[in-house]
């Protein structure tokens, strides 16, 4: 039998390796989303306030201000997920690898193996945020009701449109005007690359209230391979990739390339990453524990974690997709 603070050491031995584990390969995630932690409770939610529109020219000399209230835009939720898994050991297996000294070895082993794990879900399900965008009827990966707090737009973002909309299925701000950020089809290349940069960064480059605004993007996203070569040459190249002419390359130094390959579909994306509008939300760091089991007296580990991403108000403006799956569903 193990005493309780075996137990407790053995907890934090697996901890210990299960980090070590998770921190072996560099991620993405928090390279894409701006990364939040200290978070509290099941989930959040985000009201929108509109700003100034235009400031009143005054007409005559000791003309009054004219006042009014902020207006409220949209609201956006994120529910705080969790993600576990746990596996037996039978009484017969640990006590007799305590005396032969073993026990902690498997323990960590299998610790180790949770480190990796946890960083594959994460990359998953941060990478399918980008790869799910397209679906018209959207996908439960946006849906983030959590307690009593309901997410009025469903399975889609917060105005109740796709991430990524076609031109076909274009999304209305609060000042009325129409927008789309998403080209249904197109191999990345560099006249391909204009469209949708220009889609982004002027097309795109209105608030809420239609007013011009500044919409810098500074990355090139793609899935490993063929168009994670193109991004390279497209972005780093002295000359024109494919030209015949000579020609200076326009597009270096744009934006910087980067390849994900957790991304599926073949899309590409050019974004702004890190942006306030694109969170990723670590609500709680595994927790492992090791445990009796009264039914057999055998033993138990277990780990869990929980994270969201909030994709708040004006989150599709700082992004845009050429390709991918505009299905229905996935």
């Amino acid at each position: 039998m193990l005493s309780t603070d075996q137990i407790v050491t053995l907890e934090k031995d697996m901890y210990k390796v299960a980090r070590e584990s998770y921190a072996e390969e560099p991620v993405m995630h928090p390279q894409i989303f701006k990364v939040v932690d200290g978070v509290t409770g099941g989930g959040d939610k985000f009201t929108q306030l509109l700003g100034a529109d235009r400031l009143k020219e005054h007409s005559t000399e000791n003309e009054d201000i004219d006042f009014h209230s902020p207006v409220q835009g949209w609201q956006a939720w994120v529910k705080y997920r969790t993600f576990s898994d746990g596996v037996n050991f039978s009484k017969n297996a640990v006590e007799d690898n305590v005396k032969s000294g073993q026990i902690g070895n498997t323990l960590k082993g299998y610790a180790a193996t949770w480190g990796s794990a946890i960083r594959n879900e994460k990359e998953i399900f941060g990478a399918n945020i980008f790869t799910y965008g397209g679906y018209t009827s959207g996908d439960a990966i946006y849906l983030n009701s959590w307690g009593n707090e309901t997410d009025s737009s469903g399975n889609f973002i917060y105005d109740s449109k796709p991430l990524f909309n076609l031109t076909g299925n274009t999304r209305t701000t609060k000042g009325g005007g129409t927008y789309y950020n998403a080209i249904s089809s197109g191999s990345l290349n560099p006249t391909n690359f204009e469209t949708l940069y220009v889609l982004i960064t002027n097309t795109n480059a209105y608030s809420e209230q239609d007013r011009r605004i500044a919409n810098k993007v500074d990355t090139l996203l793609t899935e490993c391979g063929a168009d994670a070569l193109m991004a390279n040459r497209i972005c780093n190249s002295d000359k024109l990739p494919g030209g015949d002419q000579n020609d200076l390359n326009p597009y270096k130094g744009l934006v910087t390339p980067m390849e994900w390959g957790y991304l599926s579909g073949s899309a590409w994306y050019i974004l702004k990453k890190k942006s306030e509008k694109a969170q990723w939300h670590n609500r709680q760091k595994p927790v492992i524990e090791f445990f009796r089991r009264p039914e057999n007296r055998g033993y138990r580990a277990s780990v869990d974690v929980r994270w969201g991403v909030l994709l708040k108000p004006g989150c599709w403006r700082v992004m845009g997709r050429t390709a991918g799956s505009y299905a229905a569903t996935k």
